[in-house]
């Protein structure tokens, strides 16, 4: 199982809302869990302010509830220690995937990629997935 949060600008008002310091974003933060096959889980919606260990918990609790056959989890460094600690308190695994030492800028981690093209494809209303043989209907996609 994959985890990974990902912020999103929102214009509208809402229960789930407020600001995201690191990325500048005001709106809203999801937390994504996939499988290794990058197949959507389950996602938890939270206001921005969220961090990533509290969000992440969240989902956590979440997925040992509903998949109890669940043993590992892979994320990036923004899940910390209070969430690595309350995933071994459920008998899940962490494993966390680094940067490369020297890396600047935006990096493609390994297998965290999974979440955000997963994301991608499940907000398009477009219907043209990357399975979908046939050309692109819109610029997201």
């Amino acid at each position: 199982m994959i985890i990974d949060s990902q912020s999103v600008k929102t214009a509208e008002g809402g229960r789930h809302r407020g600001f995201d310091a690191g990325k500048k974003a005001s709106g809203r933060k999801r937390f994504a869990a996939v499988d290794v096959e990058g197949n959507l889980v389950d996602v938890v919606v939270t206001g921005a302010d969220v961090s990533d260990n509290t969000g992440g918990i969240a989902l956590l609790e979440k997925i040992a509830e509903q998949f109890p056959s669940v043993r590992a989890i892979w994320c990036d460094q923004g899940f910390k220690k209070a969430f690595v600690e309350h995933a071994r308190q459920l008998g899940l695994q962490v494993v966390v995937i680094s940067r490369r030492p020297g890396s600047t800028g935006f990096t493609v981690l390994p297998r965290r990629s999974w979440t955000s093209s997963t994301a991608a494809t499940r907000t398009c209303s477009c219907s043209a997935t990357p399975a979908r043989a046939g050309p692109r209907r819109c610029a997201r996609c």
